[in-house]
C-alpha cells in the first residue's frame, strides 16, 4: 500500500507542477502581450501627436517642408520623424493637399501613422467694387481728375464690378445728390456710368477682424519713404496708425492698412511723382488720401467704421486713381497667406 500511495503522490506532484509551470508561462505571455500592447498604444499616440505638432508648425508657414527631409518632433521618452508631401513629390496630392508621415520606432517595434491633409489659406475679403464703403456715415468730397473704375484693369475677367459700392440707398443718394454730372462720368463699372450701387451685404465687421488679425505681423509705416513696398514676388502687409510720407517714385504689393489716426501724406508727390499700389487697401474709420500727385490703386479699396463713430470725409480728387484689378489681388492674397495662419482639414488617418 505504501508504494502504490508513493506513486500517486508523486504523479499528483509532476501534474501540479506542470499545471503551475504552464500557468506562469499564460501569465509571462499575457504579461508580454499587455506590455507590447502598451507599447503600441503609446507608439501610436506619440506618431499622432508629431503630427499635431507639424500641423502647428506648418499653421504660420504652410510652404515649409524641412527640405523634403525627416523632421524630428521629440517628448518626454520617446521621439518621432515625421516626413512631410505635398503634390511636387507625390503626384497623388492636390495643390492645396499634404501627406504627413509619421513614424516611431521603439526596441524592434515601429509604428507609422499617415495623415492626408488640405491646407485652407487664409482669404481675403469679399471684393464687391473698385471702392467700397461699408459705413453709411460719410460725407463724399469729390474733385478734380479722380477716375474710380469698377472693369477689370487687367482683362482677366470678362464682366467687372460696380466701380463704387454702398450699404444703402441712402449713400447712394448722397453721392449722386453731391456730385456734378462731370464727376459722376469719371465713376464707371460694369452697371454703366455712373456705377453707384447698393449692396447690403458688405460688412465692416468682416474687414475689422481681417485686419485684426494681420496687424501683429504687419510691417508698421512711419516717416518718409521713397523706395518700394513689397515686390511682386515678395508683397507685404504694411500699417499706418501714425503717419508716413511718400516723397518719390514708389511701388507697393500687397495689403495697405490705413487704420483710425493713421495718415499717408501724399501730398508732397510733385507731377513727376507717383504712388501705384498693386493689392487691396483698407481704411479703418478714416479716409486720408490726399491725391496731389499721381497715385493709383490697381486691385480694391474698402473703408469702414465701427457703429457710432464720428462721420468721415471721404476726399476722392486730384489724380486718384482707384481701377478694379483681379490679377492685382493676388498680391494681396500672397500676403495674407504670408501674414495669417493657415488651418488644416483631415481628410484622411492610415495606421
Amino acid at each position: 500500500m505504501g508504494r502504490p500511495l508513493i506513486y500517486i503522490c508523486t504523479i499528483t506532484l509532476v501534474v501540479l507542477g506542470i499545471l503551475q509551470i504552464n500557468l506562469n508561462n499564460r501569465h509571462i505571455a499575457l504579461a508580454k502581450r499587455t506590455a507590447s500592447y502598451a507599447n503600441e498604444v503609446e507608439m501610436r499616440n506619440v506618431a499622432h501627436s508629431a503630427i499635431e505638432a507639424t500641423l502647428y508648425k506648418l499653421r504660420d508657414n504652410a510652404g515649409w517642408r524641412n527640405d523634403n527631409n525627416p523632421y524630428v518632433v521629440d517628448f518626454d521618452h520617446s521621439s518621432a520623424s515625421v516626413i512631410i508631401e505635398d503634390y511636387t513629390v507625390n503626384s497623388s496630392l492636390t495643390a492645396d493637399q499634404l501627406r504627413l508621415m509619421s513614424k516611431v520606432d521603439l526596441a524592434a517595434d515601429t509604428v507609422m501613422v499617415n495623415y492626408k491633409v488640405r491646407i485652407i489659406y487664409p482669404q481675403i475679403p469679399e471684393i464687391p467694387a473698385a471702392l467700397a464703403l461699408t459705413d453709411p456715415d460719410f460725407l463724399p468730397n469729390f474733385y478734380g481728375s479722380f477716375d474710380i473704375n469698377g472693369n477689370d484693369e487687367s482683362g482677366v475677367e470678362a464682366v467687372g464690378l460696380p466701380g463704387i459700392s454702398v450699404i444703402d440707398q441712402a449713400s447712394r443718394d448722397k453721392i449722386l445728390d453731391s456730385t456734378t454730372e462731370k464727376q459722376l462720368g469719371q465713376i464707371v463699372g460694369e452697371t454703366g456710368t455712373p456705377s453707384v450701387e447698393v449692396d447690403p451685404a458688405m460688412d465692416f465687421e468682416t474687414m475689422s477682424h481681417f485686419i485684426a488679425q494681420l496687424e501683429s505681423k504687419a510691417t508698421y509705416l512711419t516717416g518718409q519713404y521713397t523706395s518700394d513696398l513689397g515686390s511682386r514676388d515678395n508683397p507685404g502687409v504694411f500699417m499706418v496708425e501714425d503717419y508716413a510720407k511718400i516723397t518719390s517714385n514708389v511701388n507697393g504689393y500687397g495689403i495697405l492698412i490705413i487704420k483710425k489716426s493713421g495718415d499717408l501724406d501724399l501730398t508732397s508727390l510733385d507731377l513727376a511723382g507717383t504712388f501705384n499700389f498693386y493689392g487691396l487697401v483698407l481704411l479703418e474709420n478714416t479716409w486720408t488720401f490726399d491725391g496731389k500727385g499721381t497715385v493709383a490703386i490697381h486691385g480694391s479699396v474698402m473703408m469702414g467704421s465701427p457703429e457710432g463713430s464720428t462721420t468721415t470725409t471721404i476726399d476722392l480728387g486730384g489724380n486718384l486713381n482707384i481701377l478694379y484689378n483681379s490679377s492685382a489681388l493676388n498680391y494681396a492674397r500672397e500676403a495674407a497667406k504670408q501674414t495669417m495662419p493657415a488651418t488644416f482639414d483631415i481628410l484622411d488617418i492610415y495606421e
